[in-house]
């Protein structure tokens, strides 16, 4: 039996290559010609592009889909091409009172061409008040969320909770007016910070390079929400980057995750409007604690059609205080480009298809962020129950839009949010919570109970998002439950 076995495995063995590899230590067996073959391990430059590093890969780099966008300005959405904001669309009526809790009305209008479900629209002058809630002077007025298209001439946008009057009730009603569809981004170079120009949070920028979030799906690399868009306004050399140094708080900058390691950077890059060689470069530069430039590396564009994928590699001195990472752009004034998924990692080469974010990236935003009608504000909780029914009961409340309360700071692609509240009830025993969703499943956030009149509560804590939205309520009848000097504070991100 024994011989019968071994005669066996002998046999088998002929039919197969068996490959010692005595330095690793390891054994790999090969099939024969026909069937696939096992990655090289060797160490040898060419060997080493045929190893794909997506399973081992760390992105170190913060905020590459673009999400977040705390101190930069809200902008006219630009057209698909980039050189100019889509045209606005003319309003000419609405649904007065929305049916249910989530606030949702029919808008018509004259062409929906231009509006796709997920933007944003600033109503203009006369529209109803409640169209133009009044915010900080940079922007000005409240946004409304477009839910979906329902045909060429008419879209359901979502209200804020402000629409309810002292017995919960809605209203709006606005006249015939124009509304611009918005994001966030910079077209004036106004966006600062001691002379260098802020970009998407924990990014920078050359100061009047205009950048917006595009939100244009033949824009966008696939695997990604959105695009950076890039419009040059000079014929010289302009930057976008990401840097690391020693002095930043935030750790996922920090220089010494680097120091000392050999480092590699790559991203997409769409040269729109203008293709051609050589129309920009991915940077890798490093500096001494006097400022000095230690080394630079650099790779350049090819001639294409669309996105492009370059990768630069760098060892990062011992003696680095400062590294940048980040993409020159060549071309001349008015040129438009289109940046997605930059990584850096540690090693040598990327490869081609090997984008990842950061696994449940933390974030703290460069500001902290205050939703629109929560900022030391009267919330009156609708009349009528919601059609969810929570612990045996159903709850009175409304989802809050956040990409809509924030003006675009914060994208709907959000996981979850670090946030703060506080707020004050005339009368005890009464609640104020917040939920991921109006229905199930439920994931529950943070809430507040009166248990003296008058006395401000706080709480704080994770809230997890149902496609970027949350869900406030009350879980006792509404008679008297009215809060005041309401406000929310959002601090950090779960991209």
């Amino acid at each position: 039996m024994k011989k019968d076995s071994f005669y066996l495995v002998s046999q088998w063995l002929k039919r197969r290559q068996l490959l010692l590899f005595s330095g690793l230590g390891l054994t790999a067996i090969f099939s024969k010609k026909g069937q696939a073959a096992a990655p090289s391990l060797s160490l040898a430059e060419n060997s080493v592009k045929k190893f794909n590093p997506s399973s081992i890969l760390q992105n170190l780099l913060p905020n590459t889909q673009w999400q977040i966008m705390t101190v930069v300005n809200p902008i006219r959405m630009p057209e698909e091409g980039g050189a100019k904001a889509i045209e606005p669309i003319i309003i000419t009526g609405n649904t007065t009172k929305p049916e249910t809790n989530n606030n949702l009305i029919t808008v018509y209008c004259k062409d929906t061409s231009y509006l796709r479900a997920g933007d944003l629209l600033e109503f203009q002058s006369p529209a109803d008040s409640k169209f133009r809630l009044s915010l900080s002077p940079l922007d000005s007025h409240l946004w409304m969320f477009v839910e979906k298209i329902n045909s060429k001439t008419d879209f359901t946008i979502g209200l804020p909770h402000t629409c309810y009057d002292q017995n919960g009730n809605k209203s709006v009603n606005s006249n015939t007016c124009t509304a611009y569809v918005m994001t966030r981004g910079d077209m004036d170079g106004t966006a600062e910070n001691k002379g260098v120009g802020l970009g998407p949070d924990r990014w920078w920028r050359t100061l009047k390079l205009r950048f917006w979030r595009d939100t244009w799906a033949s824009n966008t690399k696939a695997g990604s929400q959105y695009s950076l868009g890039i419009r040059k306004t000079s014929n010289e050399a302009q930057f976008l980057w990401c840097e690391f140094n020693n002095s930043n708080l935030y750790l996922f900058a920090d220089v010494e995750k680097i120091r000392g390691r050999q480092v590699v950077f790559g991203a997409w890059i769409n040269h729109k409007v203008k293709q051609g060689l050589d129309s920009w470069k991915l940077f890798i530069n490093q500096f001494d604690a006097q400022g000095n430039l230690l080394l630079s590396t650099f790779s350049t564009s090819g001639s294409y059609t669309g996105y492009q994928w370059r990768e630069v590699t760098q060892l990062i001195s011992l003696e680095a205080v400062k590294v940048q990472v980040g993409v020159e752009f060549l071309g001349n004034n008015n040129d438009v480009y289109y940046v997605s998924q930059p990584v850096l990692t540690y090693g040598q080469y990327l490869g081609e298809g090997n984008y990842t974010r950061q696994e449940s990236e933390f974030l703290t935003g460069s500001n902290n962020i205050v939703p629109a009608t929560f900022f030391g504000a009267k919330v009156n909780f609708p009349s009528s129950l919601d059609g969810a029914s929570v612990n045996g009961y159903k709850s009175y409340g409304f989802p809050l839009r956040l990409y809509a309360e924030t003006n675009g700071k914060i994208a709907p692609t959000i996981k979850r949010i670090i946030m703060q509240m506080e707020g004050r009830c005339d009368t005890t025993d009464r609640s104020f919570f917040i939920r991921n969703q109006e229905f199930g499943p439920h994931i529950y956030g943070i809430g507040m109970y009166s248990k003296v009149i008058s006395m401000m509560e706080t709480s704080a804590g994770y809230i997890t998002l149902w496609n970027g939205n949350m869900y406030v309520y009350a879980g006792n009848s509404p008679e008297n439950n009215n809060w005041y000097s309401v406000s929310f504070d959002i601090s950090s991100y779960i991209l």
